[in-house]
């Protein structure tokens, strides 16, 4: 992964965000850097590359608990969660799971991490 050009990317979907991001683009950058280095630290590998569509999906996902990227009953999670977050994340054996970013950022995945080790 060129790391250079992946955050040019990050930053230019992070500036196209319709509404104020409760993160900073620092923030943003932060987090997924920190998942893919864990990803290559657990996995052995680079992550594959991801498209733009999905950087913006997950920039809109990732302040919130739930999947449509809204508050859930006015919670979010906290920037500071997510290294705990990540890092239980790639601690929990889930079967046939190919441990990509796009998983992570489903279902109630975060938020059963953020009960796990924040809460």
């Amino acid at each position: 992964m060129n790391a250079e050009f992946f955050e040019n990317m990050i930053r230019e979907e992070y500036r196209k965000l319709p509404d104020k991001h409760p993160y900073s683009e620092d923030q943003c950058v932060d987090i997924l850097f920190y998942f893919f280095g864990a990803y290559r630290a657990t996995r052995h590998e680079e992550h594959p590359y991801i498209k733009r569509v999905q950087i913006s999906r997950l920039l809109g996902k990732m302040p919130f608990f739930n999947e449509s990227g809204t508050p859930l009953s006015g919670e979010f999670i906290v920037p500071e969660a997510y290294p705990a977050l990540i890092v239980a994340y790639f601690s929990t054996h889930y079967p046939n799971c190919n441990y990509h970013i796009n998983h992570f950022f489903s279902g109630r995945i975060r938020e059963l991490k953020y009960l796990e080790c924040c809460y």
